[in-house]
């Protein structure tokens, strides 16, 4: 009688077994996120950098050198001044410094150098503020009474030489203003570009820009290191400044207010060239308004791609010269 109970049990007990679980879905292959690229210098960056543009007037005096968060702006204008000297028109937005400068005051073609980027101009004041306000561009002006905060001059420097900006506080401060839109088209590859796919070896750059005042580029490794006056221009970590490209236009210029040049730029046309890596391409360039970005095509008509990396532009006046060997 036990044993037939121990049966049934276990026969109750085969037939209680639950089915086999289906089998499970395989997991779903994650799609890769698309790169994201500075719209600045066309290189990758971990995210999408939504914070402004800051520009800046930046000293080029010898009393100003060397200065501070140049190598880090991803696009540099030089242009003539007074004297038959030099400016810079900086712009920053992949790479924020602490501090930039020293600053200086604004000159008549600078509302179509920085207009086109938006976000915000630094400058020390000038007889051009009204022309620069009317870009649109948040104007953050030394000794205007509202942005004195921001600025600081080094002790150990003589003014005007010596004017500081801290740069992040001013990004942080205007966060809500637009990222700048890509001014001109980058290549994938630095091998890409149109001056190393399309153009000629090269590996020196003369410029003068007035009697007794001269710049060069050499290249070395795909990287162009810059001189002024045959002297290496350092930053303020004594390292050579250099780019990945540069850019030299011949300009016209022409004397407003007596003696301050004024490089002509929206409504006018010339030649130029475009260096990436060793090598380098003539351009024509056009600007047709000063929130237009400039416009560089290679004697095709086609649009010039940049390698990816920083730009310096130099406006050189027709009165001086560029060379490139």
């Amino acid at each position: 009688m036990a044993a037939l109970l121990a049966l049934a049990l276990l026969t109750s007990c085969a037939g209680d077994d639950p089915e086999p679980p289906p089998p499970s879905a395989p997991e779903p292959t994650p799609t890769p996120e698309e790169p994201v690229f500075a719209p600045l210098t066309g290189l990758e960056v971990p995210e999408a950098l939504e914070h402004p543009a800051l520009s800046a007037k930046i000293d080029n005096n010898p009393l100003a050198r060397p200065q501070f968060g140049l190598e880090r702006a991803d696009v540099v204008f030089e242009e003539l001044v007074e004297g038959g000297t030099t400016r810079y028109a900086a712009t920053w937005h992949s790479d924020i410094p602490e501090e930039i400068g020293p600053v200086r005051s604004v000159r008549p073609m600078d509302p179509a150098i920085v207009g086109p980027y938006g976000g915000i101009i630094a400058y020390s004041g000038g007889h051009f503020i009204e022309q620069m306000q009317a870009t649109g561009v948040t104007n953050v002006i030394h000794d205007s009474g509202q942005y004195d905060d921001v600025f600081h001059r080094m002790p150990d420097r003589i003014a005007p030489h010596n004017l500081l900006l801290s740069a992040e506080e001013v990004v942080d401060r205007f966060s809500d203003l637009d990222a700048p839109d890509e001014l001109w088209a980058f290549a994938g590859e630095a091998s890409d570009s149109t001056a190393q796919s399309g153009g000629a070896e090269a590996s020196l750059i003369d410029l003068v820009y007035s009697p007794g005042e001269s710049r060069s580029w050499e290249c070395t490794d795909d990287t162009w290191t810059r001189s002024q006056n045959g002297q290496p221009d350092l930053d303020s970590n004594g390292d050579q400044l250099s780019a990945t490209n540069v850019i030299g236009l011949s300009v016209e210029v022409q004397y407003v207010r007596g003696d301050v040049p004024e490089t002509l730029l929206v409504g006018y046309e010339g030649a130029g060239f475009v260096s990436s890596g060793c090598s380098s391409v003539p351009v024509t360039w056009s600007q047709e308004s000063v929130n237009d970005p400039l416009v560089l095509v290679t004697e095709d008509g086609d649009e010039i791609e940049l390698a990816p990396g920083n730009t310096w532009i130099q406006l050189v006046p027709v009165t001086g010269s560029t060379s490139v060997s």
